[in-house]
């Protein structure tokens, strides 16, 4: 976050962290990678990448507000965009298969552990018999009991969770950049349904060609 210009008090704000602890494991990561930032919850990390299909998930609101962005126009010119600051939003859960580069997005109202459960019932529909290892943050809707009743009867899916405070470390967040650059940004979001089933038939159409950053 702080390479991508973040302010220090929105990092603050998101991790917990103070200053002085963010440059630190900031120097840290640069050194060393993704060791830097241990889960300290678990005494021993679980084994990485051991399953046939690997998958990275993660979630994102799209807001009906504009957002820009920096664009190139002939010298004299001038962007006009129109501006909506509605607050209307919709969710969307996004699984990149880093195997395959193959993106699966769903369209959500928002994002609790019945709506997880549920869209992880729609992700074994396209692999109904692989073996799943699902690479996700922490959020209370993945450890939600439902979502984990899910997991627990499928058998086949696997979890490991990335450690508080390294997004850049989730292949998944440069997915929904790309897509917020190519769908949303400079545009007047009028009808966010409309504009939500854009952005995920983008992301499904498009291959992503990203991995972790620390293999």
């Amino acid at each position: 976050m702080i390479n991508k210009g973040k302010d220090i008090a929105e990092i603050t704000e998101l991790t917990g962290f103070q200053r002085s602890q963010i440059f630190e494991l900031r120097k840290q990561f640069l050194l060393s990678g993704i060791t830097a930032l241990p889960d300290k919850r678990k005494k021993s990390p679980n084994e990485l990448l051991t399953k046939k299909q690997r998958q990275v998930e993660d979630e994102m609101s799209l807001s009906a507000a504009t957002t820009i962005q920096k664009i190139w126009l002939p010298q004299g010119e001038y962007p006009q965009i129109e501006v909506s600051s509605r607050k209307e939003s919709r969710s969307i859960y996004g699984f990149l298969n880093i195997k395959t580069k193959q993106e699966h997005a769903f369209k959500t109202e928002w994002q609790n552990m019945y709506i997880t459960s549920a869209v992880l019932t729609k992700l074994r529909k396209i692999y109904p018999t692989e073996k799943i290892l699902l690479i996700w943050d922490q959020g209370p809707w993945h450890r939600g009991s439902k979502a984990q009743e899910f997991i627990k009867q499928d058998k086949n899916i696997r979890t490991i969770y990335f450690p508080r405070g390294a997004p850049e470390e989730n292949p998944q967040e440069h997915v929904w950049k790309n897509g917020r650059s190519q769908v949303t940004h400079n545009k007047f979001i009028q009808k966010i349904d409309q504009t939500t089933a854009e952005f995920v038939t983008y992301l499904n159409a498009t291959k992503f060609n990203y991995s972790f950053l620390c293999l």
